[in-house]
């Protein structure tokens, strides 16, 4: 049902604009690896399809024989028509994603000469063939229990120390070179000391397409020793993370998964592959598809009709308690160099319009015992501040993720409160701007006099959000 939606939509914004179907071009491994033959057993016969039927010339490529400079990984989709190309940056498996990558690219090309490089000025980066696999990490200060004499410089530079001395791949490195098929991973380390002395380190390790979920955690069962070997306790930790990323390189089932091109491979030009960007339509060479993204958003809508804007459930094993609030409004404001750092904005819930399937329950949520939403019917979160991981300007196509911190009331009570947030600026069916907004966050419902489901501690008092939605300009 999913895949057929997606292919409707396409055909609707295809048909709908008078630019050019283009071509996807796609480069193959084709070296019978787990991810390549998941690619080619499950994707490509869609892809193949969703072509078809919307008049796309499809083109392979045995990106294992030779491949443009910028192609550094495998698979890898590129669309192009007579204004550019653009290289798809997510999921090999996520076809709905690709909907939105063609509906932009066809206007707003990323390139019309050779695919971008940046320049990094400096990261901790493993180069596997043509690919660089970059791993930005975050270690937060000590918590728990902290020694005399304890200085928190000093013991997250030693921590950071241990951390990249424990890695044999990934290497701290100067200005070099990325391209938009190269990988990234982050990688999140919580160290933490208990009162008679134990240290504790829990890590999270997390894809760059996805930054709410992780893709490995020790959360559950942390790397553990005596405060004096904490050095060890660290690299351990380090080390399994390295293995982590190695695992998920391969592993074709989210798909993170990927092949590096060999550095024995030929550079060919786009040209010499016979893979030229098409001429223009006639009547089309002069077509003016410039658009600009604005300073001033508001919420349009839902991202999809699968998908909720505003869902929320309590972790296992009591996550049979779940629901949506279906009514969501909001605003955000952005510098004129469009940086998520100069972000502020303020959203609001109608918790009239919340529902966890069954009319009776609905009821008892809403009443005077539990959330009272006669007398507060709205849940707000206000931020003046986002950190982006990256601040560089926000580009049609290309995802960017930050923390906003802010303030959320729920209840009539306020607290401090960081949300993750990934934010992508694309084009909607109308050709207009849009940024699509996905964005997850827990709380503790203590504070707040409410009494969660029967279960176990502390998931029984834990509410996880995840909201998807779109913003259109003001």
């Amino acid at each position: 049902m999913r895949y057929h939606l997606f292919k409707t939509l396409c055909l609707v914004f295809l048909v709908s604009t008078g630019l050019a179907q283009g071509e996807l071009i796609v480069f193959l491994s084709g070296n019978g690896s787990e991810v390549d033959k998941a690619f080619q057993s499950n994707t490509l016969p869609k892809l193949k399809e969703f072509a078809e039927e919307n008049e796309i010339a499809i083109k392979l490529k045995e990106g294992s024989k030779a491949a443009p400079e910028g192609i550094t990984t495998l698979p890898a989709i590129i669309y192009q028509n007579h204004l550019g190309r653009s290289v798809y940056i997510g999921r090999f498996n996520q076809l709905d994603k690709m909907v939105n990558f063609i509906r932009t690219a066809k206007r707003i090309p990323q390139t019309k000469d050779e695919i971008k490089k940046e320049i990094v000025k400096k990261g901790y980066v493993f180069q596997d063939g043509r690919c660089a696999v970059e791993l930005k990490t975050k270690i937060t200060d000590l918590s728990g229990t902290k020694p005399k004499k304890y200085n928190k410089e000093d013991f997250l530079a030693a921590t950071e120390k241990d951390v990249v001395d424990a890695m044999k791949k990934f290497h701290q490195k100067a200005n070099y070179q990325v391209f938009p098929t190269d990988r990234k991973f982050y990688a999140n380390f919580y160290p933490y000391r208990a009162e008679d002395g134990q240290f504790y380190v829990t890590t999270e390790l997390y894809s760059q397409f996805h930054c709410h979920e992780p893709i490995y955690t020790t959360l559950g069962n942390p790397f553990q020793g005596k405060w004096k070997d904490r050095d060890e306790v660290i690299a351990q930790a380090a080390r399994d993370i390295e293995a982590k990323i190695t695992f998920h390189s391969n592993n074709p089932e989210n798909g993170d998964g990927f092949d590096p091109i060999s550095l024995n491979v030929p550079v060919k030009s786009w040209q010499a592959l016979s893979c030229i960007l098409p001429a223009p339509p006639a009547g089309q060479e002069n077509i003016d598809v410039s658009i600009e993204l604005p300073t001033e958003w508001q919420v349009k809508g839902p991202v999809s009709s699968l998908d909720p804007m505003v869902a929320f459930t309590f972790p296992p094993p009591v996550d049979n308690y779940s629901g949506e609030v279906k009514k969501l409004k909001g605003s955000m404001n952005i510098n004129k160099e469009l940086k998520l750092s100069s972000a502020k904005g303020d959203f609001q819930v109608d918790l009239n319009s919340l529902t966890m399937g069954d009319p009776d329950l609905d009821e008892s949520v809403k009443s005077e015992d539990m959330l009272d939403v006669s007398n507060f019917p709205t849940a707000t979160f206000t931020f003046n501040a986002m950190s982006p991981n990256e601040d560089t300007s926000l580009e049609f196509g290309k995802m960017q993720m930050a923390q906003a911190m802010g303030k959320f009331t729920f209840k009539g009570k306020t607290i401090d409160r960081t949300v993750n947030a990934q934010i992508t600026p694309l084009v909607d069916e109308d050709g207009e701007p849009i940024l699509q907004v996905s964005v997850s966050f827990s709380i503790n419902i203590n504070p707040f006099e409410i009494e969660g489901p029967d279960g176990p501690k502390p998931q029984s008092n834990t509410i996880n959000y995840m909201l998807n939605f779109n913003m259109t300009g003001k």
